[in-house]
């Protein structure tokens, strides 16, 4: 395997920002209060069937508070001393284990064309064209021995897209490869 000086970014989109930190959280604006004696005029003024029956509007905060990314769901097979390792370094982090996912995603996704291409058996002296058609010494696979474990994380659109691009033009056979090939990667460098 080559060092991190050896590596070049892949010519492909920038996906660093998707897997970047969360933005700082803002404090909510307070809420205008009623003058006291208005309050209590009101609570405990009879309400008519219509009152009662109308709907409450949206706070006018909820309105300017930007729209939460939604998470979607992702599911990977790691092989078990690979799970492991990922558990203690949530553990050792006081991170989950999505978020181990997102840092080692982010710190090897220029890296992952040629750590895809090393851990197939390819050589990567070859030009894309060429590579096509080579196929790998031997059957690599680190996780034919062992058991597998489900590693499942919610990733939000962006992430998730960028892991589909990376899959893609990385050349990973499927998604849990790559995120296998980035987590060993990571775990390995960390350790």
């Amino acid at each position: 395997m080559s060092t991190n000086g050896d590596f070049t970014p892949a010519p492909n989109r920038d996906v660093s920002s998707a897997f970047g930190t969360r933005p700082k959280l803002q404090k909510r604006a307070p809420r205008p209060t009623k003058p006291a004696g208005e309050a209590a005029a009101t609570a405990n003024a009879p309400k008519t069937p219509a009152q009662v029956a109308a709907p409450t509007p949206a706070p006018a905060a909820a309105a300017r508070m930007p729209a939460k990314k939604k998470r979607e769901g992702i599911t990977a097979y790691l092989p078990s001393s690979l799970a492991k390792q990922l558990k203690a370094t949530a553990v050792e982090h006081s991170w989950s284990n999505g978020m181990v996912l997102v840092q080692a995603m982010a710190a090897t996704h220029a890296q992952l064309p040629d750590l895809v291409r090393d851990d197939l058996g390819l050589s990567t002296d070859v030009d894309d064209a060429a590579a096509l058609w080579q196929m790998p010494a031997t059957s690599v696979t680190h996780a034919r021995e062992e058991t597998k474990e489900v590693f499942f994380s919610g990733l939000n659109a962006a992430q998730i897209s960028a892991l589909n691009d990376l899959t893609a033009s990385s050349g990973a056979r499927n998604r849990t490869h790559l995120i296998t090939v980035a987590l060993r990667t990571f775990l390995t460098q960390k350790g």
